[in-house]
């Protein structure tokens, strides 16, 4: 009959069924795709940080750091996906990229804030290093040749870093002479920490003990690895070796300085156990030695 359709076949039905299969899944990808899209806006858009706080700089600046931290948010995951936000930036790398910026910063805190009413915003809250010491390369007369340590003997920034006026340098820090590896002494040690840990115990102690006698220690040299002398603000020094346990080379010192002769001595040379050997005043190739086991010369 004419008005009568033409039954399809089963190759037919099959090929409406694909056809309308394909249309399903791209509708799927479409809206996939565009969920997807508006969760990748939101997050760039409306979780991206508005705002960076900086909290407990002192001797770095902290537009410095503002700048450094919009640096490294930059960075794009596979070249496309945003940093910028609160759910793809890594607080690791900002961290890590400040820490190797900035030599001052011993550590380092990154929070992200957020609220519905505000865009989200990120705090950096910075620990500083403090500076102990000094250790300098040149002239003391010439400041700018000075370097500042922390407690672990990290070379960390120059002396324009303390608050101190040129005179007052070696008045107010212990200052260490003795050479560093070749190039910027900055991120350098001057020993391994647990060394310089056990070195500036053993000055600070001898500096508790010569406080009796209205003296104390002003300035470090190392001639040579493990060689030390320790100069006081009366000119005489103590000459002293790191291959003795420092608190048996205490003792001895302790028990040397009992002896009024040996007080007033040029310098004193505690690198050789219990024999001591200083150069009396008034002299200057004449060198006494006394043996702290028996106190007597």
């Amino acid at each position: 009959m004419r008005g009568l359709k033409k039954p399809l076949t089963i190759r037919d039905r099959q090929r409406q069924r694909r056809r309308s299969r394909i249309i399903r899944i791209t509708l799927l990808l479409i809206f996939l795709l565009s969920v997807l899209f508006g969760i990748y806006y939101f997050i760039t858009e409306r979780l991206a940080y508005g705002d960076i706080q900086v909290e407990g700089t002192n001797l770095v600046s902290k537009d410095e750091v503002v700048s450094s931290i919009n640096t490294t948010l930059k960075y794009k995951i596979l070249h496309f996906i945003s940093t910028n936000n609160i759910v793809f930036s890594s607080h690791a790398r900002v961290q890590g990229e400040l820490l190797n910026q900035f030599p001052e910063i011993e550590s380092v805190a990154i929070n992200s804030v957020w609220s519905f009413s505000e865009h989200p915003s990120i705090r950096a809250f910075v620990n500083e290093r403090r500076a102990t010491a000094l250790w300098c390369e040149g002239v003391l007369e010439s400041p700018e040749s000075c370097f500042v340590m922390d407690k672990d003997g990290y070379v960390f920034g120059t002396s324009s870093l303390t608050s101190e006026s040129d005179s007052g340098i070696s008045s107010t820090f212990l200052i260490f002479e003795g050479s560093l590896k070749d190039g910027d002494a900055i991120r350098q040690h001057y020993v391994l920490p647990q060394a310089y840990h056990d070195l500036t115990t053993f000055i600070k102690d001898v500096g508790d003990y010569t406080r009796n006698y209205g003296i104390k220690p002003v300035r470090l040299v190392s001639p040579s690895i493990g060689e030390y002398e320790l100069f006081f603000d009366n000119n005489e020094s103590l000459k002293f070796s790191d291959q003795r346990p420092y608190d048996k080379t205490l003792e001895n010192i302790k028990m040397i300085l009992s002896q009024s002769e040996v007080r007033s001595a040029y310098y004193i040379d505690a690198r050789y156990g219990n024999k001591i050997f200083y150069l009396p005043r008034g002299t200057t190739t004449s060198i006494t030695s006394t043996s702290t086991a028996s106190t007597t010369h």
